[in-house]
């Protein structure tokens, strides 16, 4: 999904299980920090892990994610080693 807060609300539904969630770090409406930051808030969601990923190697980014609780920041474009 392209839109943060469309992904939140799939997420909530809780139709789904899910195993891993990957976010870009920028998106629309609701970023993936933003993202992030739900998932962990929600007590039925908190344990899904989160991989980041983003153009971006800013240590303040990557920094920023692995605090709230990303389990690993990827940098964009991804290599098939990665």
């Amino acid at each position: 999904m392209a839109d943060g807060l469309k992904a939140w609300e799939v997420l909530r539904e809780k139709r789904y299980n899910f195993d891993l969630v990957l976010t870009e770090v920028e998106m629309p409406s609701l970023s993936g920090i933003g993202l992030l930051s739900r998932i962990g808030a929600a007590e039925e969601r908190k344990n899904i892990p989160v991989i980041m990923m983003s153009t971006q190697d800013s240590i303040g980014v990557v920094l920023k994610c692995m605090l709230k609780g990303a389990v690993d920041f990827l940098l964009k474009p991804v290599r098939r080693d990665e």
